[in-house]
């Protein structure tokens, strides 16, 4: 009888035991994320512009080739002056800059013909006019100009021929200043047609919301959201137009095809901000999956033996998961116990090793409970230090080259014809690290110069 009862507290006992074994685990933590509600912080990038006197003189010299400024063809016009005359541009015209003022000197060949009473004659001459245009941005960005004669030296004073020589400069000098504000007219049209600031902040506005691809064998997109964009106070040195396109953006990395998007024309009004500077700052961001950082751990965890002789446990498995701003590794177990534990801690780039580290790696506070309570020979450091050290996600190669991809992006950029943009990266800067459904979140602030090099205005 005593054999049987003992027999039977035996089975009872072992059973008992392997449903302990088998059955009894951990509370699996919630998973949840934060509500990301609010949009990425905006970029500011600063694109200094500087547009050469010799462009604009370059592009207005190519479209005024013998442009005539002024004819008269009739005798009786002009209070019946008896006077015939034409003004033509006869060489190259030269533009300087002085604070906000465009100067401008224009040679042209002037012809009189003149009616005196018995007879008509002629004379040629050559003469420099002098202007200088006040400009300004308009609310639309257009350039508006004001435009005045300043003076005009004679090359070559008009003589007519009548038996002796009859200066006629005094004449000349008449009809000048009664067409002067039809000629500056003419230089503030060849002044806003040339100098277009509307069209460069335009093209510079639609074409940088078209992503980018940096990297073709990651298929590695710099997509740019512009949200506003204003320029600096303009100012001329070293006979060069200055100033700096300002643009506040949203900027993103994606991996993979090609992100949508769609091009936002509305430009919005033009604003003064923002200083003649080439160091812009742009935020961007990028994901490490949790099939990534999983098998990152895998390769160093998994078959690794913890415990002490006669109660061991293997690894088995690892995943990952957020419960808000913290990870929860859940770790497979096998051996003396079967089953999951969880460890739970904070991700943070550690600027030391440049690696994406566990802070406060644990296990969690359930996991702690039941291990007190049914397992207490696992509840010690070598598993979570072992943890810590596998989940340390190593990202100085992929900063250098994020780093050298968008530098790369950055060494020719076309914006429209005649206009680049050349650009140096010098540092990339992990700002924020948050957890998502899919992955770790990294925010990045990358810094450096740009520069908007201007070619043959159009």
């Amino acid at each position: 009888m005593n054999h049987n009862i003992n027999k039977l507290v035996i089975i009872i006992t072992f059973f008992s035991f392997f449903a302990c074994k088998t059955q009894a685990q951990p509370e699996k933590p919630v998973e949840n994320y934060n509500v990301m509600t609010t949009e990425p912080q905006a970029s500011i990038v600063n694109i200094p512009v500087n547009i050469g006197a010799d462009e604009i003189e370059k592009t207005i010299n190519a479209k005024t080739n013998g442009m005539v400024f002024y004819e008269d063809y009739d005798y009786n016009n002009d209070g019946g002056d008896n006077l015939m005359m034409k003004v033509m541009k006869s060489n190259t015209i030269n533009v300087w800059f002085d604070g906000n003022y465009i100067n401008y000197r224009v040679p042209v060949n002037l012809w009189i013909k003149k009616n005196i009473i018995v007879s008509e004659v002629e004379a040629t001459g050559e003469i420099a006019l002098k202007f200088k245009s006040f400009f300004k941005v308009k609310e639309d960005w257009s350039i508006e100009t004001y435009t005045n004669v300043e003076s005009y030296d004679w090359i070559k004073q008009p003589v007519m021929k009548m038996g002796f020589d009859m200066p006629i400069t005094t004449i000349a000098n008449t009809v000048l200043d009664k067409n002067k504000t039809m000629i500056a007219a003419i230089i503030d049209k060849q002044v806003r047609e040339n100098l277009n600031m509307r069209k460069l902040i335009q093209d510079t506005w639609n074409t940088m919301q078209t992503p980018v691809k940096i990297n073709e064998e990651y298929k590695t997109w710099v997509k740019i959201t512009p949200k506003n964009i204003s320029l600096s106070p303009i100012s001329t040195a070293s006979n060069s137009l200055a100033t700096n396109i300002s643009v506040a953006a949203i900027s993103e990395i994606h991996i993979g095809e090609q992100p949508t998007f769609r091009t936002n024309t509305f430009l919005p009004n033009f604003t003064y901000g923002g200083q003649n500077t080439n160091a812009f700052s742009v935020n961007v961001s990028t994901d490490i999956p949790y099939t990534e950082a999983e098998q990152l751990a895998t390769s160093k965890m998994v078959g690794q033996v913890f415990g002490d002789p006669g109660k061991q446990v293997k690894v088995e498995k690892i995943e990952l998961f957020g419960q808000g701003d913290k990870m929860v590794i859940n770790t497979s177990l096998s051996g003396a116990y079967n089953g999951q534990v969880y460890l739970i801690g904070v991700p943070i780039y550690d600027p030391v090793s440049k690696s994406i580290t566990m802070d406060n790696l644990d296990f969690e506070l359930k996991t702690k409970n039941f291990l007190a309570k049914s397992a207490n020979w696992l509840f010690h450091k070598t598993l979570v230090n072992k943890m810590k050290e596998s989940m340390k996600i190593p990202l100085e190669q992929n900063m250098t080259e994020m780093r050298n991809m968008i530098q790369a992006s950055l060494a020719n950029y076309v914006v429209t014809k005649g206009v680049t943009m050349q650009g140096t990266v010098n540092d990339l800067n992990i700002q924020k690290i948050y957890l998502t459904e899919t992955g770790i979140k990294i925010e990045i602030l990358s810094s450096g110069e740009l520069n908007l090099m201007v070619k043959g205005l159009e």
